[in-house]
């Protein structure tokens, strides 16, 4: 299962006509299968407020994950490739032959 998750919204507070602008959304795109799970964590720096400007405690997060713009499809890949590499690793850790009882 593909999930995506607003995690954090830092604010400015130096703005008095724009309190608690958002201006860096935090997130986490997540994708599971039986045992394995990928997580892709990151940030996007939002651009100033225009004039519909929608104050913070009225925000939702359909508004913000539309900021966001993320390319599903490239991110469910990407999780994809990782879920692929935890199934069949290309590489493993061993430890050395030497000095083993």
């Amino acid at each position: 299962m593909f999930t995506t998750q607003i995690t954090q919204l830092d604010c400015k507070q130096d703005d008095p006509s724009h309190i608690d602008c958002v201006q860096t959304v935090h997130y986490r795109h997540t994708k599971t299968e039986g045992v394995h799970t990928a997580s892709v964590y990151g940030t996007l720096q939002m651009d100033e407020p225009t004039q519909q400007y929608t104050p913070f405690s009225q925000l939702t997060q359909a508004q913000v994950m539309q900021w966001c713009n993320f390319d599903s499809v490239a991110i469910e890949a990407a999780l994809d490739a990782q879920l692929q590499e935890m199934k069949t690793p290309s590489v493993i850790g061993k430890p050395a032959p030497w000095g083993q009882s």
